[in-house]
This record gives C-alpha cells, structure tokens and sequence, in this order.
C-alpha cells in the first residue's frame, strides 16, 4: 500500500494536484480502494483459478478506476477552477474538467498495476530463494 501511494501521490504532483485537501482526497481515496481490493482478492484467493483470479483482479481494477474517477471529479477542486479569457467572461472548461481527473486516475491506477506486478515479482523471485 505504501508502494502505491507514494507512487499515485507522485503522479498527482505531476498534475498539479499540489494542496494538502488534494493529497489528503487521494490517499483517502487510495486507502479505501486498496483495502476493497485487498478484500476481494483474499476473499476469493484460494477459490480461484489462475483465469478466474485474474479476471476478478481485471474486473476490481476498472471498478476501483470507476470509483477513483467519480471521487476525484468530485472533490478535487483544482480541475474545478473557473477559467476567463482576456474579457473576463468565464470560459465552459468542463471537458476540461473531467479529462484532467480521468487522466490522472487511469495514469495513476496503471503505474501502480505495473509497478506493483514487478515488484510482486522481485518479491517473489527472492522468496523462492531463501
């Protein structure tokens, strides 16, 4: 988990997600779908196969994704800024909006997916080891 945060917070710096309610937004956010994650697969663990574990993990990771995506569209206040052009009328940014909190999940979700399956490899080349 630790892995994970360090590694979605940094991202998120990437984005410009720089205040401490957007920090504190994504590791909230990242505990509580860990933890879902973490459930569902140790739940179902030792009942799956190889195919059904890896389809139950596809599936928990576009459902986490989903659910990152509607929180962060939601309370993170920095894709949220009204923008004005050069006659001080407001300018319609909610594509904008959305895009920015989309590409920072999917970003986010995939480098900790990647990441975590190479670390659980190392980890587990080691353990065979010793």
């Amino acid at each position: 988990m630790i892995i994970t945060l360090i590694i979605e917070i940094g991202l998120a710096l990437l984005f410009k997600y720089r205040s401490k309610k957007a920090i504190g937004i994504i590791m909230l956010t990242n505990i509580f779908t860990q933890l879902l994650l973490d459930i569902s697969i140790f739940e179902r663990s030792d009942k799956s196969s190889g195919i059904a574990a890896a389809i139950l993990l596809l599936s928990m990771e576009i459902l986490i994704l989903i659910i990152e995506i509607v929180i962060y569209e939601i309370f993170l206040t920095e894709a949220k800024q009204r923008i004005t052009n050069e006659d001080g009328k407001i300018v319609d940014n909610s594509k904008k909006r959305f895009v920015k909190p989309f590409l920072y999940a999917l970003s986010a979700n995939a480098a900790s997916f990647i990441i975590g399956g190479v670390v659980s490899t190392i980890f587990d080349i080691v353990s065979s080891i010793f």
